[in-house]
């Protein structure tokens, strides 16, 4: 009979029992057979077993479950009860809380209406009060204006009385006004004559027109700069510009030239002075009537540096009508380039050009500044001049007014036969009126004229800039 092998595998500790040793093909067949038989056996009894074990715990866990529902359900039910009693309560305590609102909203609705008929009386009662009161007020300023009609015809005849009587005066005065004003006029023209001839003698010699000039720029610093808390002249030395002066914690020099043309060798000297003399912050190059050679900029200013610190130069400064306010405007940016230029002296090559840039930007602000404030003036020069036609025509007007009343009080005056009114007597008045007129015209065209001088815009110009 033909075989054929079978490979079981088993554990390491499997003792080979002493039937299969050496067995027939037969033997082992059996042995596999009953052997499968056997656990087939067994696993089913397993599986018989096991089912029965599941079904109770399962029964088990069903009773359980169900009386843990149970008691759940219970305590639930009791907490609804609980609920259901609280908001029976709270449905109690809600209607009895609206029942309360709607009783004192009718309270509330009743008190208003009561009060609002009690108002109404009230003013019904204040309003035929007020209505009494309007026709009293208005009986007694009948009376009063009867009483004042009657004042005022008493007064129109003592002012009449008053009005003969003082015009005498009137015209006294206006004439000695008159005196004074030419006498006035007189001692200006005179001044302006003086003011010619020593202008002239100026002219003629250019030392002392230099001299002059240096006064002039003298005071005009001193009235610019000195409010400040720390100002002083320090006394000139050789080679120093012409003014050094001390304003706040900085040094000034001052170059000014009263010259038909400015040279490079004034420029040269200028710059020697100023680094010749470090202790000096800043300097102030002035041309009185012409332009400063490589400084010519729109608005006659221009900014640069020298041996690392600031120079301001500017041309035809007697082209300014305010010189001192124009003087002031610098002060601002005379403070920016002093500490720009001593932070830069101390810095790469960088912040120098960073100054540069900056000190371009100054120069076009401060441009753009000068052409917005000249815009102004002109304006401001312009609304003077119609302020002072409208004076003018308010002057004639009230003069006007004057004479109009005057004549007509004559009038009335002469219809009720209170002043006589002979042609002589007719004739003297007129003359006096109208040379009275003529000599207030005199007068207030005066002012009126000395009142724009050519300086009060350069005025108008400090204000803006100030």
């Amino acid at each position: 009979m033909a075989t054929h092998f079978l490979h079981l595998e088993v554990p390491a500790d499997f003792v080979t029992p002493s039937l299969l040793h050496n067995p027939t093909p037969e033997t082992c067949v059996n042995v596999i057979i009953a052997g499968v038989a056997a656990v087939e056996c067994a696993n089913k009894n397993i599986a018989e077993s096991t089912n029965e074990t599941l079904v109770e715990q399962l029964n088990a866990k069903h009773e359980a479950d169900m009386t843990r529902v149970k008691k759940d359900a219970a305590t639930e039910y009791t907490r609804i009860q609980k609920d259901c009693e609280r908001l029976k309560a709270d449905l109690l305590t809600t209607q009895s809380l609206r029942n309360e609102s709607e009783t004192r909203l009718s309270q509330a609705v009743a008190d208003a209406r009561r009060r609002a008929e009690e108002d109404a009386e009230e003013r019904i009662r204040k309003s035929q009060a007020m209505v009494k009161e309007a026709l009293e007020a208005r009986q007694s300023a009948e009376a009063k204006m009867n009483a004042y009609r009657d004042q005022v015809l008493e007064e129109q005849k003592r002012s009449t009385e008053a009005i003969l009587a003082a015009k005498e005066e009137e015209r006294n005065r206006a004439e000695d006004k008159l005196t004074l004003e030419r006498k006035r006029q007189d001692k200006i023209i005179e001044e302006k004559n003086l003011e010619i001839q020593r202008l002239k003698g100026l002219s003629t010699s250019s030392s002392l027109k230099g001299g002059a000039f240096e006064d002039s720029i003298n005071s005009c610093i001193t009235s610019a700069f000195g409010n400040a808390r720390k100002f002083n002249f320090l006394p000139k030395k050789t080679e120093s510009g012409d003014h050094v002066f001390e304003w706040e914690d900085f040094r000034i020099m001052v170059e000014d030239k009263d010259k038909k043309e400015i040279t490079n060798e004034d420029i040269k000297k200028a710059t020697r002075d100023l680094t010749i003399h470090s202790e000096c912050d800043l300097l102030l190059f002035i041309s009185a009537n012409t332009h400063i050679p490589n400084h010519k900029r729109p608005g006659d200013i221009d900014f640069d540096t020298i041996d690392k610190r600031p120079v301001i130069f500017i041309s035809n400064f007697n082209d300014r009508d305010n010189k001192v306010g124009f003087l002031q405007s610098l002060q601002p940016i005379m403070r920016i380039l002093i500490e720009l230029t001593k932070k830069a002296a101390d810095s790469p090559d960088t912040m120098r050009s960073k100054l540069e840039t900056k000190i371009r930007t100054i120069t076009n602000h401060f441009q753009h500044n000068e052409n917005i404030i000249r815009t102004m003036v002109n304006n401001a020069k312009a609304a003077e001049r119609n302020i002072t036609t409208s004076l003018k025509s308010m002057m004639l007007d009230i003069e006007n007014v004057q004479s109009t009343f005057k004549n007509s009080l004559q009038a009335m005056l002469k219809e009720d036969g209170i002043m006589a009114s002979p042609p002589e007597e007719e004739a003297v008045d007129e003359t006096p009126s109208s040379t009275e007129v003529s000599v207030t015209t005199t007068i207030t065209q005066a002012p009126i004229k000395k009142s724009v001088p050519k300086k009060k815009p350069a005025q108008t110009e400090s204000q803006i800039m100030a």
